[in-house]
């Protein structure tokens, strides 16, 4: 099984409740915190976080002589936790205790396997989702006690096997590929975390991670905008920055002690086989620290836009639904506030959309890259340009700016809601999937992004060219019949998205049905560069031929 991500790349989060079981590491929750401030700074709503992370718990039920108690298994708790807690997602971050600190051994992989597909199983038979997380990486150099070598005859988490890091890979390698086709969703977290330490030891040679099994703040932090982006299909790469701002530490704060509160409830309230429990807290305290929580997200919602410069134009960065926007304000606007909408490719060849910026338009960009004009672009698209249109004062419509697949956004959303267009610019655009990414026809296609493409859409390579059929036959009609006007241009040699398989089909639709058309095709140019260096054509005709 290939999965992009649970939401499926760029959606907002998925709705419901994720539950979070595993060790040590999920019961400190300092990472899951992170994420209810991401959620909150974000402002994407409808999700809830439950952490029922227990120290020293494996999946395997394994343990190792020098541990001061048998350790706790997840399987002892997993029936209690779905009943109580009816979660519509369940990740599980077991695997560093489940090797228990010695060289590699079939056996104790097996049991760590066989414990993962246990819970799994109860996880899919309560119609809940199950995403593994491969195991939290051991750093040797961040350790600060003894470690074992080879022949040793009682490894422990006191005395961990001096490569126990490659055994955590070799477990990470092949969990991923083991559980491959019965997880919902397995995600990689050791490579990145141990590429994450490297980074910071390539900068200071006695970087510690933490205490060589429990991760540091930053860590943590890093590990949320990791999962962010797996589970959620978020992009956040300004995420520290608006963290680093008093009002982001703020909701930090306030999220780090409504995790506390609420993972101690739900630890405590389903219970676990660790001797050491903590002093239970009430719902009555939990629903306090969440109304704080809320209360700061509502004080801070818009200190978290970051002012900048589009060239000599003012920039303001914000956030909406999970996601990055983007909005570049003109010197001099209209006073009904028009708007241009770049689908993709913010700043690329953008010598039409700063002659826009000069004649009085706004510039907005919404970042939810890699969803190739599907359904759930457009679900993520119109409450955008809702919010937009109302937070900044801008026209009820658009002029949407479809570069490259960005096309496939453009047309997609004109087609689902025609009445918020006032025009299309398409610039060598993707129209049919079959010719790209997925490169059934005569171009060459794109192998990763043609898997994600698939995915995405729902289709196959066997199937992608009825489907462009249909859906780009289907499009046409609802925008020709809300008479959008197009601006078309394009390259006639453009080999990765041929002309003749793309553009064409919009150019021959419109000629046909007689509606306004401006088509140039630029002889000799591949599919770069895009636009043109005089842009006043393709400017003058959408500022005169878009309809208000």
């Amino acid at each position: 099984m290939y999965m992009i991500c649970l939401t499926s790349r760029g959606e907002a989060p998925a709705e419901g409740r994720y539950l979070f079981m595993g060790d040590s590491v999920t019961d400190d929750g300092r990472f899951i915190a992170y994420l209810e401030a991401f959620l909150k700074i974000y402002k994407a709503g409808g999700v809830e976080l439950i952490n029922a992370g227990v120290s020293s718990e494996t999946a395997s039920g394994l343990s190792e002589r020098a541990h001061p108690f048998p350790r706790p298994c997840a399987a002892g708790r997993i029936d209690r936790a779905i009943s109580l807690a009816q979660p519509d997602f369940v990740i599980l971050a077991y695997g560093v205790n489940d090797a228990i600190y010695a060289p590699f051994s079939e056996e104790r992989y097996d049991a760590y396997r066989a414990g993962l597909a246990a819970l799994m199983r109860k996880i899919h038979d309560a119609g809940a989702k199950a995403v593994v997380l491969t195991p939290f990486p051991f750093d040797a150099q961040s350790y600060g006690g003894a470690l074992a070598d080879d022949g040793d005859d009682d490894y422990s988490y006191m005395r961990p096997y001096k490569n126990y890091a490659g055994v955590l890979d070799e477990y990470a390698r092949r969990i991923a590929a083991d559980l491959a086709d019965e997880a919902d969703l397995v995600v990689d977290i050791t490579t990145p975390l141990e590429e994450f330490t490297a980074s910071a030891r390539a900068s200071d040679p006695s970087y510690k991670s933490g205490d060589g099994i429990h991760p540091n703040e930053a860590t943590h932090r890093f590990l949320a905008v990791l999962l962010a982006d797996r589970l959620f299909g978020a992009r956040c790469p300004r995420f520290e920055e608006r963290l680093a701002t008093d009002e982001g530490k703020r909701t930090y704060d306030a999220a780090r002690a409504y995790e506390r509160a609420a993972h101690r409830y739900w630890k405590e309230h389903i219970g676990h086989d660790n001797p050491s429990k903590e002093q239970p807290v009430s719902q009555d305290d939990v629903r306090t620290a969440n109304t704080a929580l809320d209360e700061t997200a509502a004080e801070t919602a818009d200190s978290f836009d970051i002012r900048g410069s589009y060239g000599e134009y003012s920039r303001l960065d914000f956030t909406f639904g999970g996601h990055e926007a983007v909005i570049v304000k003109p010197k001099r606007g209209y006073a009904d506030n028009k708007w241009i909408w770049r689908a993709e490719f913010l700043g690329a060849f953008d010598a039409v959309d700063r002659e826009m910026l000069a004649r009085g338009y706004n510039l907005l960009y919404y970042s939810i890259s890699d969803m190739y004009g599907s359904d759930g672009a457009v679900a993520l698209m119109e409450p955008f340009r809702a919010y937009a249109v109302e937070r900044f004062g801008l026209s009820q419509k658009t002029i949407l700016f479809g570069f490259s697949r960005g096309g496939l956004y453009s047309l997609a959303y004109a087609a689902a809601h025609p009445h918020n267009v006032a025009a299309l610019y398409l610039d060598a655009p993707v129209v049919s999937v079959s010719s790209w990414p997925l490169g059934t026809r005569s171009g060459a296609g794109s192998p990763r992004e043609a898997v994600e493409c698939a995915l995405r859409l729902g289709i196959t390579r066997e199937n992608a060219e009825a489907y462009d059929e249909k859906t780009t036959a289907a499009r046409l009609a609802k925008i020709g019949a809300a008479r959008v006007p197009l601006a078309l241009v394009a390259g006639d040699s453009d080999r990765v998205v041929p002309y003749i398989e793309n553009g064409i089909e919009l150019e021959q639709y419109y000629k046909i049905n007689g509606l306004r058309l401006l088509c140039i095709i630029k002889p000799g140019c591949d599919h770069h560069p895009h636009s043109l260096e005089d842009p006043s054509p393709v400017a003058d005709f959408l500022e005169n031929n878009a309809i208000y």
